[in-house]
């Protein structure tokens, strides 16, 4: 969703009374589990008896920002920025996430090799769990839209690649 609030509107249009307070985590990549952990927290603290939280995937539709052309450029151009750029990029140290994990790797002696068995075997176990319907209580289908044809129903996680392995990984 573009929505400024997703959590919120997704609430409101699952059906949730507007009474009901909700609101949007944004801490990137680590939403979907912050918000887990505020559920937890709540009601731990007895603030809630049931709470609804959880993430979405809204990297892929990143704007492009325009700063300042709201209320007009007098003279010269404005700069385009890429929202999805600054979201992967430290704003303190001005480094990619990329940079993160390697220097992660570097200070915790962490090697190519352990990070490419530590994958695989997340791939293999991630999709063991898939065909002998683990997630399937989990996983609410979706139906997907197409522009011809009928929709797709969409109830399998899409990233685990079956196959694949840590030589495959170190291509």
């Amino acid at each position: 969703s573009d929505e400024p609030n997703v959590g919120r509107v997704a609430a409101l249009k699952a059906g949730i009374p507007v009474e009901v307070p909700g609101y949007t985590v944004n801490r990137l990549c680590a939403s979907g589990m912050q918000s887990v952990i505020n559920a937890a927290r709540a009601t731990k603290l007895n603030d809630a008896d049931i709470i609804v939280a959880g993430g979405v995937e809204n990297m892929s539709a990143a704007p492009y920002i325009l700063k300042g052309a709201r209320w007009g450029y007098r003279l010269r151009h404005g700069e385009i920025t890429d929202s999805l750029w600054e979201g992967l990029t430290d704003p303190i140290r001005n480094i990619i996430m990329g940079v993160t994990a390697e220097n992660l790797a570097e200070k915790y002696n962490i090697t190519r090799e352990e990070q490419d068995e530590y994958a695989a075997r997340s791939q293999m176990r991630a999709t063991r769990a898939i065909v002998e319907g683990r997630f399937k209580e989990e996983i609410v289908p979706v139906m997907v839209p197409q522009k011809r044809g009928e929709p797709i129903k969409f109830e399998t996680d899409e990233f685990p690649k079956p196959g694949i392995s840590k030589e495959k990984l170190a291509l």
